[in-house]
């Protein structure tokens, strides 16, 4: 099991000193929900008129809880500021639709292979940095191999792992990823290891922004001027003075005239900075979630793409028996611990596949749901005499995951489940947690792609690196590589909810709960939707009182 970390963002719930977790098991800190949403208080000072019909022009104010984040290598992917940021900037070989269809972006085209192990994508003849420079097929193979070259210690680059020649690259036996070429300026090739329908969806992701690599590396030297950053979206720095970047619209596809990115030092100063009216959108900080409500509502809370999971560990001896899993599935409550431990940063999430995907629900597991009297059922038939095993319940000794196990120690024991707590350090939890000896484990995970693929198969496959749970089930397996060799969206989607279906029948995972991106905006902010990592289709965006400035 390889060891891959992230930091805990700087819009966390509550503040940390940055934690690293290891594979496929992401820091579980909880993270700020974001809303956008329009006052109903005739008496806010801040309410305007709103126009039937979106008005062009004006400056849209963004607070930051913390510095701009211009590299990619540097964004958590636990934080949707972050990755907005990130989107903001950069543009990919693609972009997502509202329903996650793959549109063009950088990229003007692309072709698979009839197996779908090789992609040809073709840059646009208009894509260029905004210094004027054209975008070309070397540009993108140079900033897909930095992020690959981050190796097992970067979930980005993880999900590169695919591509021919990233073991080699990551090991230092190679220079470049032998799958990534440029054939030509305008065309990059890429090579897999086997089939992947999804890799636009894939690129699409903020984190493969396209990048200047060398102005990337100069970013973080002293007196790096923003300003003359070369950015590879739809907007151009204009200045950079004192902690405020202004960025310029570069085309004519959109409303707004320029954004406004504002460091703070934190969320609570940016929240602040909302409040006073000094810029337009901020991230709630979770002591403020309800009031923030009251004063500016919730009508575009979005679900975002970090979600939590209790795992079986089918090796672990005292749940080797299906029927106990499925009891002990059968008596978490997880609306229960949503709301004592993160009733204001998350939801309940009864599936695997979270909320914001297509293919979210899909055919669920209609048996799979809290059910303590079906719970004591399973028991009763599969250990007549009474002799049931003890189980650890597994978890990291922060104050949030303490109170969510202790949870599910009481609601095992209600149905007559043996269970045990067994907390460790954040440190040692993270080598714990991929030793093989976990039993009852919490652990989070973030898809890093927007397709039911980032949370299935490489998770579940029998073959996959970060299978932390010891499943494999050649049925499943077959379903997750028909989806990634299927060139119907149709068929995808069918086939991963039929190995969603089988994953919960066995009852390996018990998924928990969803964070949310939450924000306030200001009323005059309108068209502004959060996707499921955080990115926001900027194109939409207008402000309702641009004509009066």
């Amino acid at each position: 099991m390889r060891a891959e970390w992230c930091q805990t963002p700087f819009d966390a719930r509550r503040r940390r000193r940055p934690a690293r977790l290891a594979a496929a098991v992401l820091a579980l800190a909880g993270l700020v929900a974001a809303c956008t949403g329009d006052s109903d208080d005739p008496d806010d000072p801040g309410a305007v008129d709103v126009p039937s019909e979106p008005v062009d022009g004006g400056t849209l104010r963004i607070g930051l809880g913390g510095p701009v984040l211009i590299d990619p290598l540097d964004a958590s992917l636990a934080s949707a500021s972050d990755l907005m940021v990130l989107d903001l900037l950069h543009d990919g070989l693609a972009r997502l639709s509202a329903d996650g269809t793959p549109q063009p972006a950088l990229a003007a085209s692309w072709a698979p292979s009839a197996a779908r192990d090789s992609w040809e994508f073709t840059i646009s003849s208009e894509a260029t940095f905004s210094d004027g420079e054209p975008i070309t097929a070397t540009d993108v193979v140079a900033s897909l191999e930095r992020v690959a070259a981050a190796g097992t210690g970067s979930l980005a680059a993880l999900r590169l792992e695919q591509i021919a020649g990233f073991r080699a690259l990551v090991d230092g036996s190679a220079d470049h990823l032998s799958g990534l070429t440029a054939p030509d300026p305008a065309t990059v090739r890429i090579e897999l290891t086997s089939p992947m329908s999804i890799l636009p969806q894939l690129l699409a992701s903020p984190v493969f922004g396209i990048v200047d690599v060398a102005a990337m590396e100069a970013v973080g030297e002293e007196g790096a001027d923003l300003s003359e950053l070369a950015l590879s979206g739809a907007w151009e720095p204009a200045s950079f003075d004192d902690g405020v970047l202004l960025l310029d619209r570069r085309g004519d596809d959109g409303h707004l005239d320029s954004i406004e990115l504002t460091e703070h030092d934190d969320v609570e100063a940016a929240y602040e900075a909302f409040e006073d009216g000094d810029v337009d959108w901020a991230a709630v900080p979770a002591d403020e979630v309800e009031s923030a409500v009251e004063r500016h509502g919730d009508e575009h809370f979005a679900p975002f793409h970090a979600v939590v999971y209790f795992g079986l560990n089918v090796d672990a001896p005292a749940l080797g028996s299906i029927e106990l899993r499925r009891a002990i599935a059968a008596a978490i409550d997880r609306e229960a611990i949503v709301e004592a431990v993160y009733a204001d940063v998350a939801d309940p999430l009864p599936v695997i596949v979270p909320a914001g995907l297509g293919g979210h629900s899909g055919r669920g597991c209609e048996a799979c749901g809290y059910d303590p009297d079906r719970a004591e059922e399973l028991l009763a038939e599969a250990f007549p005499d009474g002799d049931l095993p003890e189980v650890h319940v597994d978890f990291d000794d922060s104050a949030d995951q303490t109170e969510m196990a202790e949870l599910v120690v009481e609601q095992l024991e209600a149905v007559g489940i043996p269970a045990t707590p067994r907390p460790r350090s954040i440190e040692d939890y993270e080598r714990f947690v991929v030793s093989g000896e976990q039993e009852l484990f919490s652990f989070g995970w973030i898809g890093v792609y927007a397709s039911p693929d980032a949370y299935l198969a490489t998770q579940f496959a029998g073959d996959a690196p970060d299978n932390v749970t010891g499943f494999a089930s050649p049925v499943v397996d077959k379903l997750l590589a028909a989806a990634r060799s299927s060139e119907a969206p149709a068929g995808r989607l069918a086939a991963w909810a039929d190995a969603e279906h089988a994953v919960l029948e066995a009852a390996v995972v018990v998924p928990i709960l969803q964070f949310r991106t939450q924000v306030v905006a200001a009323d005059r902010v309108q068209g502004l939707t959060h996707a499921i990592d955080g990115s926001v289709d900027w194109r939409d965006v207008w402000l309702a009182d641009a004509s009066a400035s």
